[in-house]
């Protein structure tokens, strides 16, 4: 069993600035000190198969807790206590005779690269990151390459209605491949997720209370491709995602809005070094 909790402090009553932070209530009064997620993370084996159970606890506006979608108030955020069994799945693989595995059960899918709880998530997160319950079957080879497919219901029914978490509706396929070329290693990854509002943005108040509705012409699919190079200390990566439709949206007022098929690129550079004993790494 392990456990993780983080938590932040801010000087500020509205953080705005940082997406999935507690927003102040309407009446401007706020905690200093919040606790943003606490995690109880327990597994087991037995055999090929392998269980892991990820029960999370969220006070702030996290990607993952209970947002309320679109339209939200700030002073609905403040009462947010969410208890939630964020994780919940049994994967069948043994390695050492077999490159496949199969998984079970209510987890992240496999698009993307990002950090589920990150503080401050980055921009390609917000297209990336999603949750569901369903099947995943993939491929992880000694070789450096690697592929999944999985199917699993939409996470978001409040935005797209014909979701319904207990059926398998919605899918997403990924590939990669990592090696090392003249002393350099490298990993590149491309996947892609038929559904967009199964996506983390579609539940965060800060990204979509400026709209009454956001809806696509026709449910949009997501493209993203990630990489990076790293040699001796050093290390870059970036991460691309993108809708394949446009967005309509009307903003309060009825004004009518188009964002057209919206896009995020990360790039990350860094150093890694022993600090005494303990490994650590800067990057900008």
């Amino acid at each position: 069993a392990q456990a993780n909790i983080d938590a932040y402090y801010s000087s500020e009553a509205n953080f705005a600035s940082v997406p999935q932070m507690k927003q102040a209530a309407a009446t401007g009064s706020a905690s200093s000190i919040y606790l943003h997620n606490a995690n109880l993370f327990v597994g087991g084996d037995m055999g090929w198969a392998h269980a892991r159970i990820n029960l999370g606890y969220f006070d702030a506006d996290t990607m993952t807790g209970n947002k309320g979608g679109a339209g939200a108030t700030a002073a609905a955020l403040t009462s947010e206590n969410t208890f939630t069994l964020d994780e919940g799945y049994v994967t069948f693989s043994n390695f050492a005779k077999s490159p496949m595995y199969v998984k079970l059960g209510k987890f992240y899918q496999n698009f993307g690269t990002y950090k589920a709880y990150a503080m401050v998530p980055s921009l390609s997160q917000f297209f990336e990151q999603t949750q569901g319950t369903g099947a995943e079957a993939g491929y992880a080879g000694a070789n450096g390459f690697s592929a999944s497919i999985a199917g699993f219901g939409g996470a978001n029914t409040s935005v797209n209605t014909t979701n319904n978490r207990s059926h398998v509706d919605d899918w997403t396929i990924n590939a990669g491949y990592a090696g090392k070329y003249n002393g350099a290693g490298f990993h590149v990854k491309l996947g892609f997720l038929d559904n967009e509002s199964d996506l983390a943005w579609r539940n965060n108040v800060d990204l979509t209370s400026n709209f009454s509705t956001l809806t696509t012409s026709n449910t949009s699919s997501v493209f993203e491709i990630d990489g990076g190079v790293n040699m001796n200390n050093f290390d870059v990566s970036a991460n691309f995602a993108r809708l394949n439709k446009d967005i309509n949206a009307s903003a309060h007022g009825g004004t009518a809005v188009v964002i057209s098929k919206p896009w995020a690129l990360d790039v990350d550079a860094g150093y890694s070094f022993n600090a005494g004993n303990y490994p650590s790494h800067v990057g900008v």
